[in-house]
This record gives structure tokens, sequence and C-alpha cells, in this order.
């Protein structure tokens, strides 16, 4: 029951009377604040919530002068880099006058992504290089006057000699990526998948150790969907020999992460098809 609430919208039952039965028992003055959503449509759909959680979730947030703010978070603090994006100006004071009022605008909407998303910890904001004092100034008083507004303790730190912005924010709870989001099992938290020519260097190596050390004359390979159509094939699934250093016997399999694959057999050619034949069988 914040300063400033005007309702509580409810949308299961019995969470509504649960509600319902506490605001009896410890906010009495608060019953009238209460009401029970019987639209049609699901209460989040309805004020639009799911989607602005979405939003909430991206990695950049636009800004309304045609710039844009880019959130990196890693294990020690969050890092949050501010870009001009359309938004340039010209030279000299023009750029300058460009550069201050996307800061500014960042500012404001920098403080407000941190209650949103409810980021705590160590903070490190990068604004745009500014030459004058007094401009860097006006950010850093139009940041520390909105996270004033904040519930939540921050503490903004000065901004150092590279321009970037230090400030802290008390980590009341975990994070909404936190709370929302869990490790990417495919890219292992990367962010990042290995480009198609490197995933099919690094297999045609695998396949030319195999050829020379184990005197393999055909390969069975699962590849992702991604690098299934990259691998040139034959009648019957198999590569064609002129691209490889054996023969592949290929396999399409959608588990695998975009820049995965994997061996299932090298060795005997006779073995390799027989293998590849119950695949398909079985597929």
């Amino acid at each position: 029951l914040a300063e400033g609430l005007d309702e509580v919208v409810v949308e299961d039952g019995a969470t509504f009377q649960q509600v319902k039965a506490a605001l009896a028992a410890f906010a009495a003055d608060a019953q009238s604040l209460l009401r029970k959503h019987t639209g049609k449509a699901p209460l989040f759909d309805e004020l639009g919530v799911q989607a602005k959680l979405e939003r909430a979730l991206q990695r950049e947030v636009p800004l309304g002068n045609g710039g844009f703010l880019v959130f990196d978070r890693t294990e020690a603090m969050t890092v949050i880099d501010v870009n001009t994006g359309s938004f340039t100006g010209g030279g000299g004071q023009q750029r300058e006058q460009a550069v201050t009022a996307t800061n500014l605008e960042a500012a404001k909407e920098i403080a407000r992504q941190l209650r949103l998303r409810d980021i705590g910890g160590i903070v490190i904001i990068d604004f745009i290089d500014m030459k004058e004092p007094a401009n860097k100034e006006r950010v850093l008083a139009t940041l520390k006057k909105e996270l004033a507004r904040d519930a939540v303790p921050a503490t903004v730190l000065g901004m150092t000699a590279l321009g970037l912005v230090e400030l802290t924010r008390k980590r009341v709870r975990a994070s909404l990526v936190e709370r929302l989001t869990e490790p990417c099992a495919a890219c292992e938290g990367r962010g990042r998948v290995l480009r198609a020519d490197e995933c099919l260097r690094r297999l045609q190596d695998e396949l030319a150790g195999l050829a020379r050390s184990q005197q393999a004359e055909a390969a069975v390979v699962e590849l992702s969907t991604r690098l299934f159509p990259l691998v040139d094939a034959g009648d019957g699934g198999t590569a064609a020999a002129t691209n490889w250093p054996l023969r592949i016997y290929k396999r399409e399999q959608p588990r695998l992460a975009p820049d995965g694959y994997r061996i299932t057999y090298a060795g005997n050619a006779a073995e390799a098809e027989r293998l590849s034949e119950n695949n398909r069988k079985m597929t």
C-alpha cells in the first residue's frame, strides 16, 4: 500500500479473498481500493502489463529523441550505455547541445528503468561525452533528482575521468530479469553463438583428425537446424565427399544449440550408412 496507490486489482478469485481478508485485518481504511477484475480479457493483457514486462526484459530501451540505452548485466555490476542513435545534431556547440539533451533524457529514463527492472548493486553509466563541465553537472543533478524519487536508496558517486558515472542502488530483492528468466542452456549465458562458417571449419577439423587417427572412412553427424542446410548433401542425406575429409551422413537435430553439432559415429563406411538408414526409419 505504497503512498499514492489508487487501487488494487486482483484477477484470481481465491487471491482476491486472501487480499480482502488481509486488508480487513491490517489496513481496514484501504479496503475501498480493492477491486475484482471481471473483464473477458486477462488482466495483464487488458492493462498492457504483459507487453511492458517484455519491454522491461529487452537489452535496448529507446529514448524519445532517437537515442537509446543499452543494458548489459555482469556478475559484478550493471553497465548502461547511452547512444545518440539518429539524434546527432551538427558539430561544435550544436553537437554539445544535442548530446546534452540526450544525456538529460537518458538520466531520467535510467532512474525509471532501475526502479522498473529492480536493478540493485553497482551500476556504471557511460553517458555520451560532453565537453562543458556545466553540462556534466546538469546531467548528474538530473540523475540525482530522479533517483531521489525512488523508495529504494541510491547513491551517485560522481563521474570518472573517462566520463563514466558510478552509482549504487540498494539490492532489496532479485532483479526483474533474475525473477523472470534463467540462464540459456544453449549458449551457456554468453548470449552469442559461433558464426556458421566457424562451426563448419571446426567440424571439418574434427573429421580430418578422425580420418587420420582412426582411418575413418565415413561419419554420422547430427547438425543443428541452423547448420543442417549448410552442409552440402547428395542422395540419401550424405554430404558431398568433395567438401569433407571423409563421407558424412548428416541428420538434423533441432534440440542442438544453433552452433551445435555432434559426431555420433566415425569409422567404416558401411556401418555409417547402416546407422544413418536406421535413424531415417526411426524418424
